[in-house]
């Protein structure tokens, strides 16, 4: 059985990550060739060093709203870091009900 997300569009928290989605975030699909599903995730990218605290934030809000704690990349490279929230049914929902693609 599917749980369908209800989400308070007033709440702080909800706002403060939606917004950083839309600056930092975009949804991932990523097709699992192993077992013939897709994984979908929120992600947010950010510099590696100045960002860390801000990431950590976001990261505690999916957990706190969505009881989603999500996993963080690190890019040493690129001078980012990432967080990737798994959650195909929070994605559908980002993707269907706020228009977000």
């Amino acid at each position: 059985m599917v749980k369908i997300l209800d989400i308070d569009l007033s709440d702080p928290l909800f706002l403060e990550f939606y917004g950083a989605l839309i600056g930092d975030g975009w949804l991932n699909n990523n097709y699992n060739k192993r077992d013939g599903r897709d994984q979908l995730a929120l992600a947010f990218c950010c510099h590696l060093v100045h960002d860390r605290e801000y990431i950590e934030r976001l990261r505690t809000i999916g957990k706190e709203l969505f009881d989603r704690k999500g996993y963080l990349k690190e890019r040493p490279k690129c001078n980012a870091i990432e967080l990737y929230v798994g959650y195909n049914e929070f994605v559908r929902l980002f993707s269907k009900k706020f228009n977000f693609s």
